[in-house]
């Protein structure tokens, strides 16, 4: 009866269990294990006090049914009465003195689920061991992707062997961490030999990234093709993308990055520090020199014109992006002198165009002539200008206007020359367009 039932239908019930839900031994046992046999995988969000307190017949029945499931969230969360106050727990043999859980109720859920896939682990403990969950002996070999965040202070991975972590994870291929902060794990000699790991993904949110990461991440994951670094330690942004070794300065080198697809890159520097920001800039070449299919580039900085300008970069990042296929640019740099000029001529594989820059003009004619491929655009400018119609059409399908003080000149240009245009997003309202031409 179930698998008659659409698969969206199927993930809403399953999401619908509780813990509570999912302690009923009769419930599970009808309903989780049609879902369990239709799907061979499931979203099972629940409680590490719920198999804490799970009954020998449910734990029988997690242990034979566990090997079904392919995915699963676990979630470690105290109970709060009051804010900062923990609230008690009932004595049970599986509490020690200070009410605390042992670590082996989480790895009894290793047991339950010999052959997940896909594991994301929530907790708001400060220091909580995480990597006593993947320690020697009990780490999931079966584990391709994992995710592990923090939903109260940020969290760590007290580990000082970064590398012997991975190798309880033998077949990671997509890590992402949110609020982690993995930057007192880093204590490795940068000459001592690591064992290359499968990663393909790396992702890091708000938590520090020291450099020694990236050097790492260059010699331990051979295979690493998308990487997203969004960190809180704006000071050191530049260390993300550049790093110190023998003395000498330089970006991940050698043959590792030469196959990146995408890049996700956010430079912040609210404090004004040019010289951080300047050796990120410089570094965004050396990365830029990579096949890149999409490149995502967020600049938040207070720095002078002329450092932008004199680095070359809106020049420079199509210049060296010849695979590039969307390119997405949010600029809040305040400029002296607003002054923008993007030069497509070496990136004609572009469909997807984003850009965000409220003191920039663009010249669109000379743009999609040099963009033969481009299918969407969202332009947040200050000018767009078009003086004539193409001598080809062009293929655009469509393109938002925002912000922009435009005539009505160019709406007929732009109109005229991409014949296969579908839509034609304005923003704020159309009489915000100028008609004195």
């Amino acid at each position: 009866m179930i698998s008659k039932l659409p698969r969206e239908i199927i993930l809403i019930i399953a999401s619908t269990f509780s813990a509570k839900e999912i302690r009923s031994c009769s419930r599970v046992s009808k309903e989780w294990l049609q879902i369990f046999e239709y799907f061979r995988w499931i979203h099972i969000q629940v409680a590490l006090s719920t198999l804490k307190t799970l009954k020998e017949d449910e734990m029988t029945y997690w242990k034979d049914n566990g090997y079904r499931s392919r995915y699963l969230w676990l979630i470690y969360k105290e109970d709060h009465a009051t804010k900062g106050k923990p609230r008690p727990r009932p004595k049970t043999k599986d509490n020690d003195d200070n009410g605390d859980y042992h670590i082996e109720n989480i790895k009894d859920a290793q047991d339950y689920f010999p052959n997940i896939k896909s594991l994301r682990f929530d907790y708001d403990e400060k220091r909580f061991p995480i990597s006593m969950l993947f320690e020697n002996g009990h780490g999931w070999s079966s584990l391709t992707h994992l995710k592990l965040g923090s939903f109260g202070e940020s969290g760590t991975i007290p580990c000082d062997d970064l590398d012997g972590f991975f190798q309880c994870l033998p077949n990671l291929t997509d890590l992402r961490l949110d609020s982690i902060d993995i930057g007192s794990c880093v204590h490795f000699d940068l000459n001592q030999a690591v064992t290359p790991a499968k990663l393909k993904v790396l992702e890091i949110k708000n938590g520090s990234v020291p450099y020694r990461l990236a050097h790492y991440c260059s010699r331990k994951f051979p295979e690493l093709h998308s990487v997203v670094f969004d960190t809180i330690d704006e000071c050191r942004i530049s260390d993300v993308y550049s790093f110190s070794f023998n003395g000498r300065r330089d970006f991940w080198t050698g043959k590792y990055l030469l196959d990146l697809e995408a890049a996700d890159i956010r430079i912040k520097d609210s404090g004004g520090n040019a010289y951080h920001v300047r050796c990120a800039l410089w570094n965004l070449e050396k990365l830029l020199s990579c096949p890149l299919h999409k490149l995502s580039l967020t600049l938040s900085v207070h720095i002078n014109q002329n450092i932008i300008m004199k680095m070359g970069l809106f020049s420079r990042i199509p210049a060296l992006t010849r695979t590039l296929r969307a390119l997405d640019l949010d600029i809040s740099t305040p400029l002296d002198k607003p002054c923008f000029s993007l030069n497509l001529s070496n990136a004609p594989c572009l469909e997807d165009l984003n850009i965000r820059y409220l003191g920039g003009t663009i010249d669109f004619q000379d743009f999609l002539s040099k963009s033969p491929v481009l299918k969407r655009a969202i332009l947040e400018l200050q000018t767009l200008t078009f003086r004539n119609k193409l001598d080809e059409p062009h293929g655009l399908e469509s393109i938002e206007l925002i912000g922009l003080s435009i005539t009505s000149e160019v709406l007929e240009n732009i109109s005229a020359s991409c014949t296969q245009i579908q839509t034609i997003k304005i923003s704020p309202a159309v009489d915000n367009i100028s008609t004195t031409n």
